[in-house]
């Protein structure tokens, strides 16, 4: 990808990139206060060689240049240590989730809201042979929040491929034979007993976080959570951070609550459905970490949930290791998404989820 940038000075810079550097935590948090009154990012990249007003140079260099955009971002490419707008990834190949799937629909019926129209904006610029999109996880999430049936997942997979085809046929979109089907419905038998352990878990500690947790009661708390996760068979998974977001929210109410809108509100009224949306949403971004390293390719998640997002800059997830189909997720503990956890308490904090395996 080429860049011309032209300074107020009147300076013409053109590069062409190697990659662009990714966007944070606190960027995509401005971007969502923002929407719909600044398009403006702040975009850094990697060139190998450039020309300065003529003059080439076969330096590397670091561009860093403040873009103004026709749309604000309404859509997140989740990548290595932070998020892009999709058109600045550098893989192409991208696993879309159910609210990408949903939105390129609304689109294909001809909805005017904002945010289908600024998705559909930046959808545009992928419509390209080069742009690999996999439906697999709209289809494994189903449509009627709970586990679809095999006949369910062929259907709402074939559906994706249809809706993301209509909107944009330029792109290759992974279709599925027969035996490609049973080979993913599959992965919906392997997850079963985990999603069932972790849905018994979100019941049970729901009415421990259903209200803002008093400071002097965060370590009490704390051990009834971890409590129940043992109980449970629940290891340090996204689940159990997500619900340590909630507990270690800020007092403040002007600050975004990250964990709450993952968990879709837990409240005393909180049921096996809010549970199973909120955990296929945790799930996506966990099969594209593990699956980076199975298959030994970048894939970048596109999810249109802010919450999801901001909580993958949040933890910056990553995986430490992977074998025997069996992976070992690393975190970070940041104040972004614990703002209440003491920094003296994170190594004691790491402990303690170690030992839920």
């Amino acid at each position: 990808m080429f860049l011309k940038v032209k300074s107020d000075d009147g300076d013409i810079l053109e590069a062409r990139i190697v990659e662009f550097l990714p966007l944070t935590y606190a960027d995509l948090l401005r971007c969502i206060k923002e929407k719909g009154q600044r398009r403006t990012l702040h975009i850094s990249a990697r060139s190998d060689g450039h020309t300065l007003n003529d003059q080439r140079s076969e330096n590397s260099a670091e561009i860093n240049s403040t873009v103004e955009f026709h749309h604000w971002v309404s859509m997140y490419a989740l990548v290595e240590n932070g998020w892009l707008p999709p058109p600045f990834t550098k893989s192409k190949f991208y696993m879309v989730d159910r609210n990408v799937v949903s939105t390129l629909r609304e689109v294909n019926a001809g909805s005017a809201r904002d945010d289908h129209v600024a998705t559909d904006w930046w959808f545009r610029f992928l419509d390209s042979r080069e742009t690999v999109l996999h439906p697999g996880l709209y289809a494994l999430e189903g449509c009627k929040r709970a586990t679809p049936s095999y006949s369910e997942f062929v259907h709402s997979y074939k559906d994706a491929v249809q809706v993301i085809s209509r909107s944009l046929p330029g792109v290759t979109v992974i279709s599925y034979t027969d035996e490609h089907y049973k080979a993913g419905y599959s992965l919906i038998a392997e997850l079963g007993d985990k999603l069932s352990r972790e849905t018994d878990f979100l019941m049970g500690v729901v009415p421990l976080i259903a209200n803002r947790v008093a400071t002097k009661k965060l370590n009490t708390t704390l051990e009834k959570i971890l409590s129940i996760a043992k109980t449970c068979g629940v290891s340090a998974s996204f689940c159990v951070l997500a619900v340590l977001s909630c507990l270690y929210e800020s007092e403040k109410e002007s600050t975004y609550p990250v964990g709450r809108k993952i968990l879709k509100n837990p409240r005393h009224s909180y049921g096996p459905h809010d549970a199973y949306n909120a955990l296929n949403d945790l799930r996506a971004i966990e099969l594209v970490v593990e699956s980076r390293k199975a298959i030994n390719k970048e894939l970048v998640l596109c999810t249109c949930d802010q919450a999801l997002a901001l909580l993958w800059c949040g933890i910056s997830p990553h995986l430490h290791t992977y074998e025997d189909r069996k992976s070992t997720v690393h975190f970070q503990f940041s104040e972004t998404i614990f703002p209440r956890l003491p920094e003296e308490s994170i190594d004691e904090l790491r402990s303690k989820l170690a030992d839920l395996g």
